[in-house]
Parts: C-alpha cells; structure tokens; sequence
C-alpha cells in the first residue's frame, strides 16, 4: 500500500465553515507545519487568495487538499485529528 508521503509532497488541511475555511499545510513526510492556519472567506475571491496562498507554500509541488479536517492547534504545531 503507498503511503501519503511517497504520493505527495504536501497535504493541505481544510476546516470547513459556512462563512471562512481554514487551511494549513504540512509537509507530508516529515509532519512538520510548513504554513500555520490561514482563514480564507467562502466566496471567489477567498477561494482564489487561497490557492495562491498554497501555491506560495508548496511551490508547485504535488499537493493532497483534505476538507472536513479538525485541527488541534498547540504549542507544538498543527496537528490534523481526523475527519470533522
């Protein structure tokens, strides 16, 4: 079975609201934060700054969006719990 990391570079955490997404991105093979969340607006505009926002952060590279994520924000990072 192929693991996250040997198909992605990144993995992009998305917490869904009604009104503002949350994104952060974290690099898929060592699990560190590379981009702490970022609340974007529900609209075109907010969906555009947020793909520039990721792209900024993952140079192009092969990235894995996941929506519905919880994060556990602490002194120590971001921390994806599991489906929300």
């Amino acid at each position: 079975m192929t693991s996250i990391s040997e198909r992605y570079d990144y993995v992009v955490g998305v917490d869904t609201h009604a009104k503002n997404h949350l994104y952060a991105i974290i690099d898929a093979r060592t699990g560190a934060v590379l981009a702490r969340p970022e609340k974007f607006a529900v609209t075109s505009a907010g969906f555009t700054k947020a793909l520039a926002w990721i792209g900024r952060h993952t140079a192009g590279a092969r990235v894995l969006a996941g929506a519905c994520q919880v994060f556990c924000v602490c002194r120590s990072g971001v921390r994806v719990r599991g489906d929300g």
